[in-house]
C-alpha cells in the first residue's frame, strides 16, 4: 500500500478559542497517524468541511506538505519503518531540534558507571575528564569537539607537563566516550544523527613511546626467590611476586579481591581485568603446586571471607598496590633489576614458557587467560579442562627449580 501525506483539520480538535491545529496525516502500511504542526487556523478561513479557503494560508500549508513529501522521498526504503517510527522521523526532519548534548556530563556519567562496575580503568577516564574540564572551563558540547579543539587540548597538556604517553591515554579515553555518545544519541538505521561530527578522522592519537621492557625471565625469578627482604614491605612484595608467578600471573587486584574457596587443591577465579567483556567471565583454575603450599598457607584467609587475608591489612586494592610498588622499588634497587613490578611475575612466566620450555603461543595464551578469537563462540559448548594449564605450569616451575643455584633446593626452603 502506498505511503501518503496530506494536511487535514480534525473537527474534534477544536480549541477553546475556536481555532484548529493543522495536522499532517501520514498513511503508512494501512495505519494513519497525525503529526501536529505549528499552524493554527481560525474558523473564518475554513469552509463547512474544514477545508482551507484562504489562498495565502493554503499556499503556506501546501509548502509544509511538500516539505514532508520531499523528506519522505529522501528517506529511501520505507518498509523498514512502522507508521509510528516513520512519523517520528518525518517530524524530526521537518523541524530538527537544536539539542545541547553535554559531553562533559556524559563523560562523567560514563566513568562513574565504570567505577560502579568495578573497572579500575575508570581512574584514567576521570583523570582525562578533569584535564578536559579545566581546559574547557567546565562547558563542552559534543558538536564543539573538533580536530582543531583536540590539537589545542594536546598543546595545553604539553604546556602543563603531561608526557606523550599520558596525552595518548587521555585522548584514547576522550575518543572512547565520544564513540559511546554517538551510539547513544545516533540511530543511523532511522536516519537520526544528533552527533554528526567525528573529529577523530582528522585528529590522530599520538603514538605511544615504546615502553621500557619489564624485567622478566628465569634469572629474575631466581633472584626474587633467593632475595632476603630487609623489611615487611619488601617481604610482602617478594611473597606476592612468587604467589603471582606460581599461579600463572594472578594480578594484585585479583589476589586482593578473590573470594572463592580453595577446592580440590585449586584456586578458581574470574580475572577482573577482562571478565566483563567475555562470555566465560574470564574464569581460570590453577592447581596449587607443592612449591607454593607454604606460601598459600601463610596468606590463606582463615575466616573464609576472601581467598587471601590481604584485605585485613589494606582497606582496598589501591592501597595494596601502593605498598607493593614501594616494595618492588626497594628490591630492584637492592638487586639492580631495572623496572621490576608485580607484572614482572606474569611476564616472567610467559617468557620462560616461550623461550625456555618451548610451549606454543596458543597454550601460553590459554594459561594467561587470554580470550581466543577463534574459539569465543565454541568455548561455551565445551566443558572446561584445566589439565593443559596444569601441565604447562609444571613445566615452567620445573625449569625454575633446575636453574636454582643449589639444585637440591626447592622454593619451600626459601620462605
Amino acid at each position: 500500500m502506498a505511503t501518503t501525506i496530506k494536511a487535514v483539520i480534525l473537527k474534534h480538535h477544536k480549541k477553546e478559542d475556536g481555532t484548529y491545529n493543522v495536522k499532517i496525516r501520514l498513511t503508512h502500511e494501512r495505519k494513519q497517524l497525525y503529526i501536529p504542526t505549528t499552524f493554527m487556523v481560525s474558523e473564518i478561513y475554513l469552509d463547512e468541511n474544514l477545508n482551507i479557503i484562504d489562498r495565502k494560508l493554503k499556499n503556506i500549508i501546501d509548502k509544509e506538505v511538500l516539505l514532508y513529501r520531499d523528506n519522505l522521498l529522501s528517506i529511501g526504503e520505507l518498509s523498514r519503518f512502522d507508521a509510528k517510527s516513520l512519523a517520528k522521523k518525518l517530524s524530526e526532519l521537518a523541524h530538527p531540534k537544536i539539542e545541547y548534548i553535554d559531553y562533559l556530563a556524559f563523560m562523567k556519567c560514563h566513568y562513574e558507571e565504570m567505577k560502579l562496575k568495578g573497572r579500575s580503568s575508570y581512574e584514567n577516564y576521570r583523570a582525562a575528564y578533569n584535564k578536559l574540564y579545566e581546559f574547557s572551563k567546565g562547558r563542552l558540547e559534543f558538536k564543539e569537539i573538533t580536530s582543531t579543539l583536540l590539537l589545542s587540548f594536546e598543546k595545553y597538556l604539553i604546556k602543563n607537563g603531561v608526557g606523550m604517553r599520558g596525552i595518548a591515554l587521555y585522548m584514547s579515553c576522550i575518543r572512547s566516550v565520544f564513540n559511546e555518545g554517538r551510539l547513544k544519541y545516533n540511530d543511523e538505521d532511522y536516519g537520526i544523527v544528533k552527533i554528526s561530527n567525528y573529529p577523530f578522522i582528522r585528529y590522530k592519537l599520538p603514538k605511544i613511546p615504546e615502553a621500557r621492557q619489564k624485567a622478566a625471565g628465569v634469572d629474575v625469578v631466581i633472584s626474587i626467590i633467593n632475595y632476603q627482604p630487609k623489611n615487611e614491605t619488601e617481604q610482602l612484595a617478594k611473597d606476592m611476586f612468587l604467589l603471582s608467578f606460581y599461579l600463572i600471573g594472578m594480578n594484585a587486584k585479583d589476589i586482593f579481591s578473590c573470594k572463592t574457596k580453595v577446592k580440590d587443591n585449586r584456586i578458581t577465579y574470574q580475572r577482573s581485568k577482562t571478565k566483563d567483556g567475555r562470555i566465560d567471565k574470564a574464569e581460570i583454575s590453577v592447581n596449587i603446586e607443592p612449591e607454593i603450599l607454604e606460601l598459600i598457607g601463610k596468606y590463606l584467609d582463615k575466616d573464609n571471607k576472601y581467598t587471601f587475608n590481604i584485605y585485613k591489612r589494606f582497606a582496598n586494592s589501591k592501597n595494596f598496590n601502593m605498598s607493593l610498588s614501594d616494595g618492588f622499588i626497594s628490591i630492584r634497587d637492592s638487586l639492580g633489576i631495572d623496572n621490576l613490578t608485580m607484572y614482572s611475575a606474569r611476564h616472567s612466566w610467559a617468557t620462560i614458557a616461550s623461550h625456555n620450555c618451548n610451549i606454543i603461543d596458543s597454550h601460553i595464551a590459554k594459561c594467561l587467560n587470554h580470550a581466543s578469537i577463534d574459539f569465543r563462540v565454541t568455548n561455551k559448548y565445551i566443558k572446561r579442562d584445566w589439565s593443559l594449564i596444569d601441565k604447562c605450569n609444571r613445566q615452567v616451575i620445573d625449569f625454575v627449580n633446575e636453574n636454582l643455584n643449589d639444585k637440591s633446593k626447592s622454593i619451600k626452603s626459601i620462605f
